[in-house]
């Protein structure tokens, strides 16, 4: 029996949160991409933050800042973000995050052989404009 999005999306949030092998977690979420009803629930919105979060995550990754433009999408039902984004001249980078365990990931192909770098992250506010990382972990695979 297939799963239906409810359980497919609760699916990736506990392995956002648990799995080790960050290529799972990538590919759970792709797999979701391609049911119908989850295409229909995706509406443009943006979030402040999680640009701030995505630009650290970046800085991270490559040792210095880069410029990216972003293309985001939220799920209202799920609480969840996820899009792309282009980084300078690399290839594309997508990424997710759920509102509700402020937790989310990033994977960021790092050249045009298929090596990819994936960036799990939680946030905490602090104060306007400003947060501080809980946890974080990085992982090229």
């Amino acid at each position: 029996m297939a799963m239906t999005l409810r359980q497919r999306m609760s699916d990736l949030k506990q392995a956002l949160q648990s799995e080790e092998n960050f290529s799972v977690i990538s590919e759970k979420f792709f797999d979701m991409t391609d049911m119908d009803e989850f295409v229909y629930l995706c509406k443009s919105k943006k979030n402040e933050l999680l640009e701030v979060i995505l630009e650290q995550v970046l800085q991270k990754i490559f040792g210095e800042p880069r410029d990216f433009t972003l293309r985001m999408k939220y799920v209202k039902k799920f609480g969840f973000y996820h899009g792309s984004f282009l980084a300078d001249s690399l290839p594309v980078g997508t990424f997710m995050y759920f509102e509700g365990i402020q937790m989310g990931m990033v994977a960021i192909a790092t050249n045009f052989t298929g090596d990819v770098s994936y960036a799990r992250f939680t946030d905490e506010i602090v104060m306007d404009g400003s947060f501080t990382g809980k946890k974080h972990s990085l992982e090229t695979q």
